[in-house]
């Protein structure tokens, strides 16, 4: 494709599968999830680092497949990116700025990393971004 966009990356609303049922997943992240940013101990950040990169994964699959469809040297957005549950207890968790560069290197994206350029969103109450990318010309 000579494009690739996406409007919203829909978060994993429990990415460590907490046992609530009868709870909608994304109404979970404001329970136990808050707990664990707020804790100290070992449990709590071991926890909430599983939490955030099975997210980060979850994102890198989806932005994965949009480049990959994508031509050489084409453009690729991903518009209202959730900062991580941590950073924006109030939205329901994403990735933060800087892993899209991180990305590039732990995913082995053909992406070249000047050509990224974020911008704040100022549509929602939520700390929200868009990202531009291109993939690399071959």
């Amino acid at each position: 494709f000579d494009f690739v966009y996406t409007g919203y990356i829909l978060p994993i609303g429990n990415p460590l599968h907490f046992n609530q049922p009868e709870l909608d997943p994304f109404s979970i992240t404001r329970g136990r999830y808050h707990e664990l940013c707020d804790g100290n101990d070992w449990r709590d950040v071991t926890l909430r680092d599983i939490a955030q990169r099975r997210q980060e994964d979850f994102y890198a699959a989806w932005a994965g497949e949009m480049i990959r469809i994508a031509k050489p040297g084409k453009a690729i957005i991903v518009e209202h990116v959730s900062q991580p549950k941590c950073e924006d207890r109030g939205d329901w968790g994403g990735v933060a700025k800087s892993w899209w560069f991180e990305a590039i290197e732990r995913y082995n994206w053909p992406i070249d990393s000047d050509s990224i350029f974020m911008e704040d969103d100022h549509i929602y109450s939520f700390h929200r971004y868009h990202v531009f990318m291109r993939k690399k010309s071959e």
